[in-house]
C-alpha cells in the first residue's frame, strides 16, 4: 500500500539545466524539466530571471510555483534529487 503524501504548494528561485537541442522554447525546456521531477504535480509558474548557454545545455534560474507531493521537511531534498535541478534558493511555503 503506498502512502498519500499532502501536496505542498512551493515557491522557490530554481537553477536548473534545460538540454540543447530539446524540443521547443526555452520556457518549455524550463517547464519540462521540472515537471519531470518525481514528486512534482503540478508546475504553477516558473518566470526565466536568468539564462547561462554552455556548450552542453542551458543553465536557467527560474523563480517557480509547483505543488510537490513530499512532506514539508523533505521538499528540498525531494526536489534537488530531481535531473537537471542543480540549486534552490528562498523557499517559500503555501
Amino acid at each position: 500500500m503506498s502512502v498519500q503524501r499532502t501536496p505542498q504548494r512551493v515557491r522557490a528561485e530554481v537553477e536548473l539545466r534545460v538540454p540543447r537541442g530539446a524540443m521547443g522554447d526555452l520556457e518549455q525546456g524550463v517547464h519540462d524539466v521540472l515537471s519531470k521531477v518525481d514528486a512534482v504535480g503540478c508546475v504553477e509558474r516558473a518566470e526565466v530571471r536568468d539564462v547561462r548557454p554552455t556548450s552542453f545545455d542551458i543553465h536557467v534560474t527560474v523563480a517557480a510555483a509547483l505543488e510537490v507531493r513530499a512532506e514539508r521537511a523533505d521538499v528540498r531534498e525531494t526536489l534537488l534529487d530531481g535531473f537537471g535541478i542543480e540549486r534552490l534558493e528562498h523557499v517559500e511555503y503555501g
